[in-house]
């Protein structure tokens, strides 16, 4: 039998997006987020780290995102500084955007000081859902603070302009938009809703906006007045562009999106990285993708995520 590089020549051979869950667990409540919010919270050790970064040579695809999140609050992690440390070291500087997708609550001096100090080039995602105000964002991300969310984006904003370091920092915020019978406010039309944010967070130093409407977590959640999507039946999109997503444990999961851990492919306590990612576990999933067959796959099969 052919190995995956040359069994799978419509799909990307190489990992070019990473997610690295470098914390389980989230203070926060938010309404329709599958994550298990009754797990303990684990902190991915600097040796596992490393050993991952390592790992990414044999796999070389260029990298394009390395994102340190994988469902858990990013910012709650020790030490944020020696992560992008052992990231510089081991030659990423300037070769990929180094991604952190935050609540917004958690982010602290010191971790602002390690990110504006660092010489990776790096993207701050404040995820900030409803249509542009404090009651739909109160609403939507059940004990974040709307306030405190844009004075943190004001300080990110605020430290990178006294930088002298030519690493690029972006500053982007992300929405999920809500569907009007999902929810008790006014949802604008999508124009208005667009307009609303930059409004509120172009003054604040926001770069980007990120808008994607809500989704169903692979069918696990049930969302009460929110009509049914088309589940589509080819590649998701983290497959297409050869991603592939690692636990704070070295365990590795093919999809971003299983933040309980249900389409576990590998282990990197007794794998490589490259082993699992050229592995019949993968490739098995890949070629289902292709030939329609996702409804064959427990996660797959009922994920409405675009």
């Amino acid at each position: 039998m052919n190995s995956g590089k040359d069994n799978i020549v419509k799909l990307p051979v190489n990992i070019s997006h990473l997610d690295i869950e470098i914390v389980r667990g989230c203070f926060l409540k938010c309404r329709w987020c599958p994550l298990d919010k009754e797990q303990p919270y684990q902190f991915i050790g600097l040796d596992l780290f490393e050993k991952i970064i390592n790992a990414l040579h044999s796999v070389n695809g260029g990298y394009h995102k390395i994102d340190l999140f994988r469902g858990g609050e990013p910012f709650l992690h020790p030490d944020i500084k020696a992560l992008l440390s052992i990231l510089e070291a081991k030659g990423f500087v300037g070769k990929s955007i180094i991604g952190f997708f935050t609540n917004g609550m958690a982010v602290k001096h010191e971790q602002i000081k390690a990110i504006m100090e660092s010489s990776l080039n790096i993207e701050v995602v404040f995820s900030v859902d409803g249509v542009g105000t404090g009651e739909s964002f109160e609403y939507m991300r059940t004990g974040a603070k709307w306030e405190i969310v844009r004075k943190n984006i004001s300080l990110l904003s605020e430290a990178g302009k006294g930088s002298v370091y030519g690493a690029r920092k972006k500053i982007a915020v992300s929405t999920i938009i809500p569907h009007q019978d999902a929810v008790p406010f006014s949802v604008p039309k999508r124009e208005e809703i667009y307009e609303t944010f930059k409004k509120e967070f172009r003054p604040l130093g926001v770069d980007e906006f990120y808008f994607r409407d809500i989704h169903r977590y692979n069918g696990r959640v049930v969302i009460e007045g929110m009509p049914e999507r088309e589940i589509r039946s080819g590649p998701c999109c983290f497959v297409k562009r050869g991603g592939i997503s690692i636990l704070v444990d070295g365990r590795v999961s093919t999809c971003c999106g299983d933040l309980n851990n249900s389409l576990i492919i590998g282990d990197l306590s007794s794998e490589t990285l490259e082993e699992i990612f050229y592995g019949q576990s993968l490739l098995s999933i890949k070629e289902k993708m292709l030939k329609g067959e996702r409804s064959a796959l427990e996660i797959c099969g009922a994920c409405d995520l675009r």
